[in-house]
Parts: structure tokens; C-alpha cells; sequence
């Protein structure tokens, strides 16, 4: 009810104003909102592009499978070239990820952005993957400002929600892969550097949702569900 009338408002805008007007604002939702600065803008998205191109019931259907597939092959070649397993294990790897609770109740519910949350196993090995015997620094740069690049569409797809989690998750995937024999300080440093391309390459939604939700600041709600970090220390 709420993401499929947002991918037709982004046709609208896209069939009047071409590709490359940024669309700040739309008249469509509650009487007129910022639209771009909306932190679950999905108008740079998958599901938005297909959109052009079919309708939106197609179009998420079509996002769905597609970032299913992602996820299932990423896993994979994480699993299979960073660990050094063998084709069962990966493939039971990929299987696990791809059957997992998150993408699919996620996407059942309707939360459109959350699709981007298949990037996850892409993004470390694009931190993780062995590097040649030649142009290790240029290899580990490459990787990632992908992984950066990656992360930025998360951001610009509106899975606002799901950053912090993915990236504690890629954390962790990093630390198990140190106790296996990969180098801990370079993929720290990776992991910098990619979260240093997507805040660059994300500056403009990132700038504008700041100052959309500067101007509704949510009073007497400084930490969720907890009045000080006292209590929101003692709940965890």
C-alpha cells in the first residue's frame, strides 16, 4: 500500500522530468513530502528501473528473484574463494542464505528497500577475496571501492534500517575469516576505505535525509525504548 503507489510516483517523475532531474519533492504522499531526502526513497533502486519498463507488482517480483539469485551466488564465491571449501560446502552455504528468514519475510511484509540486503555476502568477499601475486594494493583498492559502491546503493535504496546490521554482520564474517589465517589489519582497512566510497558517493541523500528530519525532530525520544543510555545499556 505504501511501495507500490512510491514506484508509480517515481515513473511519473521519471516520464516528466527525464533522467537525470532529482526528484525533492513530490505532491503524491500526505499532501506533498520531500521525496529524495525521504531516507526510504527506493527512487534510485532495481525495482524503480524495472518499473520503467513493466509495472510495479512485476517489477518487485522481478527485484525479488533477482537479488535472491545475487545472494545465493555471492555466498557462494565468498564461502568457496575466501574460505577455500569445497563446492558442497559452498553450495550448502549459499542454500542456507538463500533460505534464510530475513530477505524473504522482509520482502512478504513489503519492505521494498530491504532487498538490497542479498548485497551482504558480495560485499565481503569483495573485503575478504585473495589477492594476486601481483598489484595487491591496487587488487585491495578495487575490492574496495566496490564493496563501497555496493553499500552506497543500499543507502540510495533506502535500507536505511539494514546498514549498521549488514555491517556488523561483514564484521564478524571478517574476524572468522582472520582466525582462519586471513590478515585481520588489511581487511579492517578495506572495510574503512568502502565505508569512506559509500558516504561519499551517498553525501547528497545522506546531507538532505539530515536535514528532512531536522525539521520533525522526534522530542523526548533521545534512545529507543529507553529514557538514558543507563537503561538502554541495562536492557541489552
Amino acid at each position: 500500500s505504501y511501495y507500490l503507489p512510491l514506484l508509480l510516483n517515481g515513473l511519473y517523475w521519471f516520464q516528466a522530468n527525464g533522467p537525470f532531474s532529482v526528484p525533492w519533492f513530490t505532491p503524491a504522499f500526505c499532501g506533498g513530502l520531500p521525496m529524495y531526502p525521504n531516507p526510504e526513497s527506493i527512487y534510485y533502486s532495481l525495482p524503480q528501473f524495472l518499473t520503467l519498463f513493466t509495472d510495479p507488482l512485476s517489477a518487485v517480483l522481478s527485484t525479488f528473484v533477482a537479488f535472491a539469485f545475487i545472494g545465493f551466488i555471492g555466498t557462494y564465491v565468498l564461502v568457496r574463494r575466501c574460505y577455500n571449501t569445497g563446492m558442497a560446502v559452498a553450495l550448502f552455504g549459499a542454500t542456507v542464505f538463500l533460505f534464510n528468514t530475513a530477505y524473504p519475510a522482509r520482502m512478504i511484509t513489503g519492505h521494498m528497500p530491504w532487498h538490497s540486503l542479498a548485497l551482504m555476502p558480495f560485499i565481503a568477499y569483495f573485503l575478504l577475496r585473495p589477492a594476486p601475486a601481483e598489484g595487491k594494493s591496487i587488487h585491495a583498492c578495487v575490492g574496495a571501492v566496490t564493496a563501497g559502491l555496493l553499500l552506497s546503493y543500499m543507502f540510495q535504496s533506502g535500507n536505511v534500517h539494514g546498514i549498521i546490521p549488514m555491517v556488523l554482520a561483514v564484521v564478524a564474517i571478517g574476524l572468522i575469516h582472520a582466525l582462519s589465517g586471513g590478515r585481520l589489519i588489511k581487511f579492517l582497512i578495506s572495510l574503512s576505505l568502502a565505508i569512506i566510497v559509500a558516504a561519499m558517493t551517498s553525501a547528497s541523500k545522506l546531507v538532505s535525509a539530515l536535514s528532512f528530519l531536522a525539521s520533525s525532530p522526534r522530542a523526548g525520544y533521545p534512545l529507543p525504548g529507553a529514557e538514558k543510555l543507563t537503561g538502554l545499556v541495562e536492557a541489552i
